[in-house]
């Protein structure tokens, strides 16, 4: 199965085509134009591997948390690349691809992204005995000093809300540790990895009904969770 993913979700653009599970083609950099970028890759890497998007057996985008414009992007070229060639999509939450960059799993894995005047959109996660994401929170609003008194036990924190955040973390309590900054970002490559997934238990999104998770804008569409489970 080849898959072409990407994720516009963040200041990094990152785009791959991923065959049975093997990486060979990968872009993740941080964007200039967002539009001109992902296309230029695109067309980049199809004209090297000489295939066409035809091609492609799925068209995984990672759908947020993020900022408006990066979101509108990625999620309006993959939803048409998806439609025009009838071909199957699928959107992956971009916190959960954040969340897999974490290869040290002792404990729980906190994903952030600054949601301004001392709040973060924060998931936390954690991993089973197989290595499998299990969601605890999906992504919500918090105000960030409550969200560091609800987590009882030790965390890894992730995401670009550390950009902000990661010295207040890092004073407040011991049980907490820091991603290094090439982890704060999803990857194409997870979103793949994570869409075949999905895809392989039937689990597809319809090209016209797909929505992004949009943040910092009158379309913002993720509110404060009822509870921390």
């Amino acid at each position: 199965m080849m898959i072409l993913a990407c994720d516009t979700s963040t200041k990094f653009l990152s785009v791959a085509i991923v065959k049975d599970d093997k990486i060979l083609k990968e872009y993740h950099s941080e964007k200039k134009d967002a539009s001109d970028d992902l296309f230029i890759i695109i067309s980049r890497f199809l004209k090297s591997l000489d295939i066409k998007l035809n091609d492609f057996d799925l068209f995984a985008i990672g759908i947020g948390p993020g900022s408006f414009t990066g979101l509108r992007i990625g999620t309006c070229a993959f939803k048409t690349f998806a439609f025009c060639d009838d071909k199957p999509l699928v959107g992956i939450n971009s916190f959960d691809a954040i969340a897999c960059n974490i290869k040290k799993r002792n404990g729980l894995v906190c994903v952030i992204e600054d949601a301004r005047k001392g709040k973060v959109y924060a998931g936390i996660y954690t991993f089973d005995k197989k290595q499998r994401l299990k969601t605890k929170q999906k992504p919500a609003l918090f105000f960030m000093e409550s969200l560091l008194e609800k987590i009882k036990e030790p965390a890894i924190f992730t995401g670009g809300g550390l950009e902000k955040y990661k010295e207040y973390i890092s004073l407040e309590d011991k049980k907490f540790s820091l991603a290094g900054k090439e982890l704060w970002y999803p990857k194409a490559g997870v979103i793949a990895q994570l869409a075949a997934q999905r895809f392989k238990k039937g689990k597809i999104d319809d090209p016209r009904k797909l929505k992004p998770l949009y943040l910092h804008s009158e379309k913002a569409n993720i509110t404060k969770p009822k509870k921390l489970i």
